[in-house]
């Protein structure tokens, strides 16, 4: 009789909430980038089309050039309190800015503060992203079988390529 290793098994439910979450985050990334003018102009308002754009990309930008950091400091927690809490963590982080994106008031309504609120959650979600794409690629990989560690790994990339994908494919239909 085989002998079942807890390490080595993985179920359905924890694959679809890494992939997915990955996914979203992902389709979120590729929105912003495809609906800046519209978020230029909500919450970047000025005389002229090209500072907006530019100040909307600016706070694209921040995100990415924070993941360095989100990536020492998972890694950090996953060290100490191990990857399941870094990994709950950085999702959850995610999930939080993304969605006070989603309901974040307009330059309109609270002026300066939507701005730097819109910036402040884009720090968020890249410091998050860093330590959630290092989590779930080890998680997975811990977790599956020996002969399915490559499959189960390569889930982390296609979900996000099929964010991207859904993103892009939302954007154009919008």
């Amino acid at each position: 009789m085989r002998k079942s290793n807890k390490c080595s098994q993985i179920t359905s439910l924890p694959i679809i909430k890494i992939v997915g979450g990955n996914f979203l985050e992902l389709y979120d990334f590729t929105l912003y980038g495809f609906f800046t003018p519209v978020i230029a102009e909500l919450f970047f308002p000025s005389n002229s089309q090209t500072i907006s754009l530019l100040a909307t990309f600016s706070a694209f930008t921040l995100g990415f050039f924070i993941r360095p950091l989100g990536a020492i400091l998972f890694g950090h927690i996953g060290d100490i309190y191990g990857r399941r809490p870094a990994l709950i963590l950085s999702l959850g982080m995610m999930g939080a800015s993304t969605l006070a994106i989603a309901v974040l008031p307009s330059y309109q309504k609270i002026g300066l503060l939507a701005p730097i609120a819109l910036i402040i959650c884009r720090l968020f979600q890249g410091l998050s992203m860093s330590g959630e794409v290092a989590a779930t690629l080890i998680t997975l990989a811990e977790r599956a079988q020996p002969r399915h560690q490559a499959l189960l790994s390569s889930l982390v990339h296609v979900s996000g390529i099929s964010g991207m994908v859904a993103g892009s494919l939302i954007a154009t239909l919008v």
